[in-house]
């Protein structure tokens, strides 16, 4: 009699921990791929460093990570280009060659071009397109998309709109996605007494938010999300 109380204790304890186990995701394995962010490269000049704001982290390239799901790291350093070198550091090709990443991006944004202004139209094509190939070898597998000029005037320079519509035609002529704050009028005159650091006529840290929100929005577009 005591033999069969045991056991039916213990069948009862056996039902009890069977039931009580937590039930598998419904959604298994895929659930744990879909959290996986983008690993992202934001390579630039000053505005990509943040340069204007309070804190460099309050620049658009640390802004929009989050919006995005991505995973960011910010490459940027005020008065390079594809031209322009900032004394050592040097240009956009040469700094990618002295860096030290692997091919572990699956995004590159690249920023830039403002500092080339009054460059030779030929130097700064072979400049471009060099520079865009060079990225491309290094990062075989990446999204790469480029990132015009910014204007706070209502009316745009001629050197302006010549660099810009350079960075335009190498876009089309790698197959690259190219993002045109200019044809988007991202900023006019009116916003420079509220988005302007007058110190250094870069953004402050409410005119980078207006970047970060601009980019996320045109990138939305582009991928056919809104």
């Amino acid at each position: 009699m005591r033999r069969l109380l045991l056991a039916i204790v213990l069948a009862l304890a056996l039902t009890s921990c069977s039931s009580s186990a937590p039930a598998p995701s419904a959604g298994g394995p895929s659930d744990a791929a879909s959290e996986v962010q983008p690993e992202v490269l934001i390579f630039g000049d000053s505005y990509t460093a943040g340069e204007g704001a309070e804190r460099p982290t309050d620049g658009y390239a640390y802004r929009v990570g989050p919006a995005l799901g991505w995973h960011v790291s910010v490459d940027g350093v005020g008065g390079t280009g594809y031209v322009n070198p900032n004394h050592a550091m040097g240009n956009y090709r040469t700094r990618l060659a002295a860096s030290s990443y692997g091919d572990t991006f699956d995004i590159v944004l690249i920023e830039g071009g403002t500092n080339d202004q009054g460059a030779p139209a030929d130097a700064f094509s072979a400049a471009v397109d060099d520079t865009l190939a060079a990225f491309g070898q290094r990062f075989p597998r990446a999204r790469i998309i480029l990132l015009g000029l910014f204007s706070w005037e209502d009316a745009i320079t001629p050197e302006k709109s010549a660099v810009n519509s350079g960075l335009r035609a190498a876009a089309d002529s790698h197959g690259l996605e190219f993002v045109d704050p200019l044809a988007g009028r991202w900023f006019t005159a009116s916003d420079r007494a509220t988005l302007i650091n007058p110190a250094d006529n870069h953004p402050n840290a409410a005119g980078y938010e207006t970047m970060a929100s601009r980019l996320v929005e045109d990138l939305r577009l582009v991928d056919g999300s809104d």
